[in-house]
């Protein structure tokens, strides 16, 4: 995936409680090509390209429009914009971990919503390194990221996704559950498979999952506070929880152009 090279590391900063943020730069570019190939894996979030035309048939809709009209969030109706800005954190930030940092990140929030301009409950982004599949391993891993997004007001800071991802080690099984019973019904087989693993892991073998806090932030609309202000003091696993901060410019502005032209390059 080209535009996964436009992540940066810029630097880490402490902050209260004896925690560390990591600072990283989303440089995206106007490129045609990068720009297609991200529009298009941003639509299969929301919907496969290979069942996009039996699934509108009924509707009457052109894939532009059984996009915008059954699929995207909003751009203007409350709360579409902010489930906008809240889903687009969301896939940047299992993106980053997928592939940057190779975890496996199941993607099952976003194409079945029931409303498409409310979140998916659950914990936010899930990923996963499972090695030697199908025996269990001591290696395998298990990170739990609550994301919050700045990108068209000031309401949403680190402090809040730290505070989010406090309620992570209680919804975390629920989650796995949810993803478990996806695949079964889906007769995904080697996904199930990798999620029961994982389900031992935690609910048998008692080996602890990481978390994590995650703010993806417009560079107009951050400041320096953002960061030397959180605090992972009351968090409960604060010696086990990872913050992050993407940044990058005029997000509010790339955000609905990504919506815009997944839906009419599908």
């Amino acid at each position: 995936m080209e535009f996964t090279n436009w992540f940066e590391y810029d630097s880490t900063v402490p902050c209260i409680g004896g925690g560390h943020v990591e600072i990283w730069k989303f440089n995206y570019q106007y490129d045609i090509d990068a720009f297609d190939e991200w529009a298009k894996h941003f639509r299969n979030q929301y919907c496969s390209d290979k069942d996009i035309d039996r699934l509108r048939k009924p509707t009457g809709k052109n894939r532009e429009d059984f996009l915008l009209d059954f699929k995207f969030p909003d751009k203007l109706k409350a709360p579409g914009p902010s489930t906008r800005s809240g889903d687009f954190a969301e896939i940047l930030i299992a993106d980053f971990l997928e592939y940057i940092e190779k975890y496996w990140t199941p993607r099952t929030r976003y194409d079945r919503k029931v409303n498409k301009d409310m979140s998916t409950p659950g914990s936010d982004v899930i990923a996963m390194k499972i090695k030697n599949m199908p025996n269990g391993n001591p290696c395998d891993e298990l990170v739990v990221f609550e994301v919050k997004s700045r990108i068209a007001s000031t309401s949403n800071d680190l402090n809040k996704a730290i505070n989010g991802s406090s309620k992570d080690p209680l919804r975390i099984a629920e989650s796995l559950e949810a993803m478990s019973t996806r695949f079964y019904y889906d007769r995904d087989q080697e996904s199930y498979d990798k999620i029961g693993r994982i389900q031992q892991m935690i609910n048998i073998a008692k080996k602890p999952c990481s978390y994590g806090a995650a703010l993806v932030c417009s560079n107009n609309l951050y400041n320096q506070q953002l960061v030397s202000g959180a605090d992972v003091t009351n968090h409960p696993q604060n010696a086990n929880l990872r913050l992050l901060l993407v940044k990058a410019n005029d997000l509010r502005a790339i955000v609905h152009s990504l919506y815009s032209w997944a839906a009419h390059e599908a």
